[in-house]
């Protein structure tokens, strides 16, 4: 693949989600990752399995990365760089493997880490970066333990995933041998996660009834308090003129 084709490929990328590159090297690493492509053996998971792939800095490797999988007949990947849609698509449909490509700048986009735990404590979360102290400490505060480096050839990480991806399922299999499957449990996950908005939603709405009242009652107190006060005054410049002390005017 020619480096004009290259660069015109993640262009096309870059404005599918309208994104601006911000670093020299993002066409290096989707070149490589393209590049890779070509002597790439198609490794199956014996499933249909769902990547969902993050990032906010490093695109080409984020791009690159999901233009090898879309090669894989039993992979559908999906990208994001904001956590609104990253949410979406993992209240859509289940997400088997999250890879967050190097560390985020915007901390917030970690909370897909929590939204996909939250419905299949089975999927697998991979810090895909270059393993150095910083990614360290990224992964020990976002309780990420399975780390990739991206250094490393694409299949290895593949690799890596179907290892993980089978040993997860045996895990699942050995908690649940009644026959349940994943799927299940998220969509049970999913309800319970409905419910509970559900529930916090009415508390929030009695919360604001209760405060609603409470500024109704403190306003009749006050209006209350001024009419008395005006009766007072009344009642003072009454007295005062019936005892002849002031005259009325």
């Amino acid at each position: 693949m020619s480096k004009d084709s290259i660069k015109k490929s993640f262009a096309e990328k870059l404005e599918e989600y309208n994104i601006k590159s911000e670093y020299s090297m993002d066409i290096d690493d989707y070149a490589e990752a393209k590049e890779q492509i070509e002597d790439m053996q198609v490794i199956t998971f014996g499933a249909q399995i769902n990547v969902l792939i993050i990032t906010d800095r490093l695109y080409g490797c984020a791009m690159g990365l999901q233009e090898y999988m879309k090669n894989s007949t039993d992979i559908t990947v999906d990208f994001s760089n904001n956590l609104e849609v990253a949410r979406q698509i993992i209240n859509q449909k289940p997400v088997d493997v999250l890879i967050i490509a190097g560390y985020l700048k915007k901390k917030s986009l970690y909370d897909s880490v929590e939204a996909v735990r939250q419905l299949d404590k089975y999927a697998s979360v991979i810090m895909y970066a270059s393993l150095d102290d910083l990614i360290e400490h990224e992964c020990s505060v976002h309780k990420i333990t399975e780390t990739y480096d991206r250094n490393e050839p694409i299949d290895g990480l593949i690799n890596y995933m179907r290892q993980r991806y089978s040993e997860k399922n045996a895990n699942f299999q050995e908690d649940y041998p009644e026959g349940a499957t994943r799927e299940q449990l998220r969509e049970a996950a999913i309800r319970d996660e409905e419910d509970a908005a559900r529930s916090r939603g009415e508390a929030h709405i009695r919360e604001r009834k209760k405060e609603q009242r409470r500024k109704v009652l403190i306003r009749i107190g006050e209006i209350a308090g001024i009419i008395l006060l005006i009766v007072a005054v009344i009642i003072f410049l009454y007295l005062f003129q019936k005892h002849g002390l002031m005259p009325l005017k």
